[in-house]
């Protein structure tokens, strides 16, 4: 009787804070429909989900399963560990078949092929493609032909035509009612993705999942959700659920049907909802629908310029925006809004952007994060770099580094302003120094503000913020966007802190934050006795 096939589902998770276990929902779903296609007589499926890249760690769980077959889910924060992994792999068993998948192996396609030894990248939705690779291996056959599989083989003109292998909905099990689907222990202050639908309304372009015909959005059955919501209340208390929906209430009547359900967990579970959407999918009843504490609402709303809302494919107005954020609070008071913004965007000045910076440090009622704009590979834009004159890092995360409007060191200090900013605004004991000079002294501009202070600083204090960025800046898995989130939940409790304990120790995101706090003390002390001019 011959072996099962062993086939190894690797994620590899980023950091995410206090609730830092995160389980890749990919590699889950994938486990998940293979066990539900396969008899365990033939294959043999395993999901690993590791926090942080821990390779020694990773090569011992793939060494004692000894799969034949081995995949990985890439993401910006995980995909130059992955293609480490993988050399390292095919140096010790050539025989091992490994493929990609996931938003980086989407976008990249074969130039992902090009940079390691993997055998195949499957591009969008990874089930049927993954059916499809162990019924060919189990087949001795190879894997040419498949759809939604690129191989090295591949032309880049085959690659870029690739079209995804697209399954209904309903073919799909649960990773959450699957055994040992999540590849890891279930318990409480997790982080958890979830999702409800597939596809995407938008076209954004600054967004590679958009260019693969993915704009038909399909839905998981009800009844599915609420099983789900339900095993997660009873199995995952105390945890935070990110849907990962591109926008949850886009088809209103369906959102309210699913308003119920979510508040349901939130009560009984103490599970806390993290939802991404656009201003344009709400009005009252559903404002009113999903007012509660748990509910967290990550409104993107990018950029007021219009040229650059033409560019990224999201148009409105700004009476719109600040129209929807006033009936936001007062419809839905109770519930967290996060006023989620981009930098660095591709038609945009300095000034352009300080005018934006201010009038979203106007807004008094929601948090706010901007995000440093990528030129993400599959993306439109990143097709356009040489018609726009973008630069960016070579290497993730691709953050724009200059434009034709915006040079680098003027990005640099949008970079400099939105991180002290942030520091300032959510420290209590600076937030009301900060806010006083902005009023007194700055005409209620943050960004000029800002720039006050920057120049007073010295060039020790400046080489301090610059050194914290570059420490935020030091792997694709921890990012300034995620300090900014850092901050807005208590992250300052105590003043009086040891700095130079914090130093020596390995807390350097509280060192540097009460550091840089304190040159708003010091800087505020000395302007309100009117010593400095």
């Amino acid at each position: 009787m011959n072996k099962p096939v062993k086939v190894l589902f690797a994620g590899i998770a980023r950091y995410f804070g206090d609730y830092n276990r995160v389980v890749s929902l990919g590699v889950a779903c994938l486990k998940a429909y293979v066990d539900s296609q396969f008899s365990a007589d033939a294959v043999q499926a395993k999901t690993v989900n590791i926090l942080d890249n821990n390779t020694a760690y990773l090569l011992s769980e793939i060494k004692q399963f000894a799969p034949d077959i081995i995949g990985f889910s890439c993401f910006l924060w995980n995909v130059d560990f992955i293609i480490n992994v993988c050399r390292e792999l095919k140096k010790n068993n050539p025989s091992i078949k490994i493929f990609l998948g996931g938003p980086e192996a989407t976008g990249r396609r074969i130039s992902l092929l090009k940079d390691c030894s993997a055998d195949a990248v499957i591009i969008g939705e990874g089930e049927g493609p993954v059916k499809d690779i162990i019924e060919r291996f189990i087949q001795h056959k190879d894997w040419n032909g498949i759809r939604g599989v690129i191989l090295p083989s591949y032309t880049d003109e085959q690659s870029e035509k690739e079209l995804p292998q697209i399954l209904p909905l309903e073919m799909l099990p649960s990773p959450y009612l699957s055994k040992n689907a999540l590849g890891t222990a279930m318990q409480s202050k997790m982080f958890y993705p979830f999702e409800t639908m597939r596809g995407c309304p938008n076209r954004c372009s600054y967004c590679m999942w958009t260019t693969l015909g993915a704009k038909s959005v399909r839905y998981f059955p009800i009844e599915r959700i609420k099983a789900e919501l339900e095993w997660m209340t009873e199995n995952t208390p105390d945890t935070y659920i990110f849907v990962a929906d591109s926008d949850t209430f886009a088809n209103r009547e369906r959102a309210m049907s699913l308003a119920p359900l979510f508040l349901k967990a939130a009560d009984e579970g103490r599970l806390k909802f993290i939802f991404q959407t656009n201003l344009k999918s709400w009005n009252k009843e559903l404002m009113q629908a999903y007012n509660h504490p748990s509910v967290e609402l990550n409104v993107g709303i990018n950029t007021l310029n219009p040229k650059v809302q033409q560019l990224f494919g999201r148009v409105y107005t700004k009476e719109f925006v600040e129209e929807n954020l006033r009936k936001l609070y007062e419809y839905a008071p109770r519930t967290k809004v996060l006023i989620q913004m981009m930098y660095a965007c591709p038609k945009e000045t300095f000034a352009d952007f300080c005018a934006f910076f201010d009038w979203a440090w106007s807004i008094p009622y929601f948090d706010k994060m901007f995000f440093h704009t990528q030129l993400l590979s599959g993306s439109r834009i990143s097709g356009m770099r040489k018609e726009l004159k973008l630069t960016s890092r070579k290497k993730p995360p691709f953050y724009i580094t200059s434009t034709a409007e915006c040079n680098e060191q003027e990005i640099k200090t949008e970079e400099i302003m939105i991180l002290c900013t942030a520091i300032w605004m959510c420290n209590p004991h600076t937030e009301h120094l900060f806010r006083r000079f902005v009023d007194e002294y700055c005409n209620k501009s943050f960004s000029l503000a800002f720039l006050k202070v920057w120049t007073a600083l010295s060039s020790v204090e400046h080489n301090t913020i610059l050194d914290f960025l570059t420490y935020l800046d030091s792997g694709a898995d921890r990012l300034p966007d995620d300090f900014q989130l850092d901050v807005l939940h208590d992250f300052f409790v105590d003043k009086n802190l040891d700095l130079q304990a914090l130093f020596n120790s390995a807390n350097r995101r509280t060192f540097y934050a009460y550091t840089i706090s304190s040159y708003l003390e010091k800087f505020c002390d000395i302007k309100m006795r009117g010593v400095l001019l």
